[in-house]
């Protein structure tokens, strides 16, 4: 690296560091006057007198309000939002119209332009005397919520994301305009938990878990259920016996942990009072596979085992029921997957390269399945001898 990027770095880190210790020391000052009936809270991103993001949450037992108090050097927007990442976050942006400062509330919908909501929960407020507003700031607004609110907790800590620009609006004097997409952006917390306390909050670390959700979710039903398929499909003579433990497991392990660890992803990004199962289509649909449609399936599996026989002449409708609510619900999640990759704010290369895989299992399917392995094979009578059936059933046992 050159010396100056060097040099660059360990000023900013001295700044940030400089920029806690004394954001630490008033708020300790500010602590021993704080009254029994307030709980304070106080982040900055750096030095309070040159910071970029700056909040104070003031919690009042008398008004039962917390106010907010928001304020930052950049001359464009700042913001912060609930949870850990723009995704159903509920979101509180500001910027000046040249006289006063606009307040816009959104709903963060991936790295999308977050949605503006034209009856906010805030009520515009004067900043308090009491907070100390340096010369620096270009940007300064506060409002209020009820102490009811589901912004912030007052039982413990609440996470928050913040965000900022150096560009403004494109109208300035309406707080549903457009605005361009931040120049920087972080996590950090807040607790107005203790009553009579000033507390400074943390940075958190900046780990999306929704990639990682999607990498398991991708896993659980893009690649394990077309295995599971092309096996039950073409390889019953090919393995044996063994086509239907690969099978069972494949969909109730494989998919079953895949799917519950991405569902357990979303709750680590979870933004406070956003509805885990209906906040977007992708959760609606999300919910439907994972927590009504794969149990059934599973379900159907173990009764077309537990009702096969080698007598049958014909498939039974339960086993065209299995198949069909199988081929039907790997649709339903590539659509599902596809719209969670337009929630991430996935570019178009990544969503075209999704498709192309799943146009690639077709591919498989055809030149594997019905060409080498001359189609599917289904369990009816006329494969009922004896080798069938040590193949086929995976509860038979020769007799010798």
């Amino acid at each position: 690296l050159h010396p100056s990027v060097n040099k660059n770095n360990l000023q900013q880190t001295w700044q940030m560091f400089l920029g806690c210790l004394l954001v630490t020391v008033i708020t300790l000052a500010r602590a021993a006057s704080t009254p029994s009936t307030q709980a304070v809270s106080t982040y900055c991103s750096g030095s309070s007198n040159s910071s970029s993001f700056c909040i104070m949450a003031v919690r009042n037992t008398i008004t039962s309000t917390i106010a907010f108090t928001v304020y930052s050097k950049s001359t464009g927007w700042v913001g912060f939002g609930t949870g850990n990442a723009m995704s159903g976050s509920l979101m509180f942006i500001g910027w000046n119209n040249g006289a006063n400062a606009v307040i816009s509330q959104r709903s963060g919908n991936g790295h999308n332009t977050p949605s503006y909501n034209s009856n906010p929960d805030f009520t515009v407020a004067n900043t308090p005397s009491t907070v100390a507003i340096p010369n620096t700031a270009n940007i300064v607004y506060t409002f209020t919520l009820p102490d009811t609110t589901s912004v912030i907790s007052t039982s413990g800590s609440s996470s928050f994301i913040y965000a900022y620009s150096s560009s403004g609006p494109s109208n300035p004097s309406s707080p549903s305009s457009n605005f361009p997409q931040h120049s920087s952006y972080g996590g950090f917390t807040l607790d107005v938990s203790k009553l009579g306390t000033s507390t400074v909050g943390s940075s958190t670390a900046d780990y999306d878990y929704r990639m990682v959700h999607g990498i398991a979710m991708f896993i659980a039903w893009a690649v394990l259920p077309p295995a599971a398929i092309f096996i039950a499909r073409y390889l019953k003579d090919a393995w044996g016996h063994n086509w239907y433990r690969s099978h069972k497991w494949i969909m109730l392990g494989g998919v079953g942990i895949f799917t519950t660890a991405g569902m357990f992803l979303v709750e680590l990004n979870l933004a406070d009072g956003v509805q885990r199962f209906t906040s977007s289509n992708h959760a609606i649909i999300g919910t439907i596979v994972a927590l009504a449609v794969y149990p059934s399936q599973i379900l159907l599996g173990f009764l077309s085992n537990q009702l096969w026989t080698a007598s049958r002449v014909a498939v039974p409708w339960w086993d065209k029921v299995h198949w069909w609510l199988g081929r039907s619900v790997c649709v339903l999640a590539a659509v599902n997957i596809h719209l969670g990759l337009n929630l991430y704010g996935a570019g178009t290369g990544l969503i075209v390269v999704f498709w192309i895989w799943i146009v690639a299992i077709f591919v498989v399917f055809y030149l594997m399945g019905e060409r080498k392995y001359g189609g599917a094979v289904h369990h009816i009578a006329k494969q009922a001898s004896d080798e069938s059936l040590e193949m086929h059933d995976p509860r038979y046992t020769p007799v010798h």
